[in-house]
């Protein structure tokens, strides 16, 4: 996290003005704007585009997730003993967890 997205305009018709509303109390009135989600939660984006005659259309362009970074963490029993020692390794990583890669450096 921070999430960035590239939001690209497909209105039909002459638009003249567009005015995007991120979902996050951000908000633009570029064509084509990119925008920065800095905090995790779930975002409703919309679109209302204008043309020279005052005619609006409003589309919800859709929701945009943005997830908690993840954070590596485990614990390990025992932390001790005679060899050879079988040592139990658990994952306590929190966050959208995806891929495991251990190293044990052996």
């Amino acid at each position: 996290m921070p999430l960035a997205v590239q939001f690209t305009d497909e209105s039909a018709g002459n638009v003249t003005t567009w005015s995007w509303d991120f979902g996050d109390g951000q908000s633009s009135d570029e064509q084509n704007p990119a925008h920065i989600y800095t905090t995790a939660g779930t975002y409703m984006v919309s679109l209302n585009a204008s043309n020279a005659y005052g005619f609006d259309a409003s589309v919800s362009a859709g929701v945009i997730n943005v997830l908690t970074a993840p954070v590596a963490d485990f614990t390990f029993a025992p932390g001790e003993g005679n060899t050879p020692l079988a040592v139990t390794f658990t994952d306590a990583s929190t966050g959208n967890i995806t891929a495991w890669s251990w190293d044990f450096g052996d």
